[in-house]
C-alpha cells in the first residue's frame, strides 16, 4: 500500500485588535471600526450619534439665547413706550381747559 501525503501550506497572517489582514500584511482598520478584522463598528456608531447630539444641543442653545434676547428688547421697548405715557400725561393741565384768545390781524 503507498501511502501519499500532500502537504498543503497555508500561510496565516494573525494581527491584532484594530488591524485586519490584506495581502498578507496587517492593515490599521478605517476610521470608526476596530476589533478582530474590523467587525466591531460601535466606535462609528458613537461618533454618529454624538454629532447628532451636539448638533441638537447647538441649536438648542443658540435658541435660547434668540429667546432672551428678543424678551429683554420687548421690555425695553415697553418700557420706553410707559416712561413716555407717563411723561404726557404729567406735562398736561390739571385744571379745566380754557379757550386761548385768538387774535385776527387785519390788513
Amino acid at each position: 500500500m503507498i501511502l501519499s501525503i500532500y502537504y498543503l501550506l497555508i500561510i496565516f497572517t494573525v494581527c491584532p485588535s484594530g488591524y485586519k489582514a490584506e495581502n498578507n500584511t496587517c492593515v490599521r482598520c478605517p476610521f470608526g471600526y476596530s476589533g478582530f478584522n474590523c467587525d466591531d463598528s460601535s466606535l462609528l456608531a458613537l461618533v454618529v450619534v454624538a454629532c447628532v447630539l451636539g448638533g441638537i444641543l447647538l441649536i438648542v442653545i443658540l435658541a435660547v439665547l434668540i429667546y432672551i434676547c428678543v424678551t429683554r428688547c420687548n421690555k425695553k421697548s415697553s418700557s420706553n413706550f410707559s416712561t413716555a405715557r407717563t411723561l404726557l400725561r404729567s406735562s398736561r393741565p390739571r385744571g379745566p381747559l380754557r379757550a386761548s384768545p385768538v387774535f385776527h390781524v387785519s390788513i
